[in-house]
């Protein structure tokens, strides 16, 4: 095995901090031993630039997004380069930009350039296809990035059937739990609250800022000026109440807490949304970007 070929866009460590994974230009994704940083297997799949990778944060279920406009999820436990492709979502029209797994391990975030970002449920994919279901579904599998982790996943899982499809299981619209539009350009950038399991947030092309929650259409908070230029990357703070967002302005802004009850607002006073995000769940309080 050799290492990527063009630009490396993502990577993402495993659960275990024994593997990690990087996506390239190359279409390729590659897994890597940590204490010996040597590359241990290729997945093909992709038929474009693979522009994103987030590992799952328990198990051995990899996710990744191309320029193919297709979210592809992988079982590094099993085989190599195709073989290891075990689900397809077909969700997106455009390049796939961003994505990000929540931390109740169900809910599968993507972002992509036709404007929308998409929320799927994993335990909506019949697994049953093709033997996966302990893999995406249930718990019953453990995070596979060793030998021993490989050998109790085969003996789990049943034999899986011949691949009567183009790749993997191709899944239906009953996987998706939610599509959002709020952007007026491409969503480049996503991430999860830590704290609340229904709030996330997306970055927009043109640096506009959008706070969501999954049950809700719509955005609970929009800033639209947040940023002169496209946001590339955003990151919560481990206890919720610092999000960061880096853009192509330049610029690393800070947005933070206020106190509860008072409007959602920064120093511009360009924040605008609707509904309040419950009490207990997190980012219940508004937020005001730092000078």
């Amino acid at each position: 095995n050799e290492g990527h070929k063009e630009a490396v866009r993502g990577i993402a460590f495993a659960p275990s901090d024994l593997k990690f994974v990087t996506a390239s230009d190359d279409t390729y994704l590659q897994v890597w031993d940590l204490p010996t940083f040597r590359p241990e297997k290729m997945l093909k799949g992709h038929g474009g630039d693979v522009k994103c990778v987030d590992w799952h944060p328990t198990k051995g279920l990899i996710a990744s997004g191309s320029k193919d406009s297709l979210v592809k999820l992988w079982d590094p436990r099993i085989g190599d380069g195709d073989k290891m492709e075990i689900a397809t979502l077909y969700g997106h029209k455009n390049t796939v930009t961003d994505l990000s797994w929540n931390r109740n391990g169900h809910w599968l975030l993507t972002s992509s350039r036709d404007q929308l970002a998409k929320v799927f449920d994993l335990r909506k994919i019949d697994g049953s296809v093709h033997g996966t279901s302990d893999v995406v579904v249930g718990h019953a599998g453990v995070v596979g990035d060793s030998a021993s982790a490989g050998a109790a996943a085969s003996k789990s899982r049943p034999p899986a059937r011949p691949n009567t499809s183009t790749r993997g299981t191709e899944l239906s619209s009953q996987a998706e739990l939610g599509s959002y539009r709020g952007h007026p350009r491409e969503v480049v950038s996503v991430a999860w609250h830590p704290a609340c399991e229904e709030h996330f947030v997306t970055g927009g092309f043109d640096g506009s800022l959008n706070h969501w929650l999954v049950t809700l259409p719509n955005p609970v908070w929009e800033a639209r000026n947040a940023h002169d230029a496209a946001i590339w990357s955003m990151q919560f703070s481990p206890l919720g109440h610092l999000l960061a967002t880096g853009s192509n302005d330049y610029a690393t802004k800070f947005w933070a807490r206020s106190r509860p009850g008072s409007t959602w607002k920064n120093k511009d006073n360009d924040l605008t949304g609707g509904a309040e995000i419950p009490a207990g769940r997190g980012m219940s309080g508004p937020m005001a970007k730092k000078p």
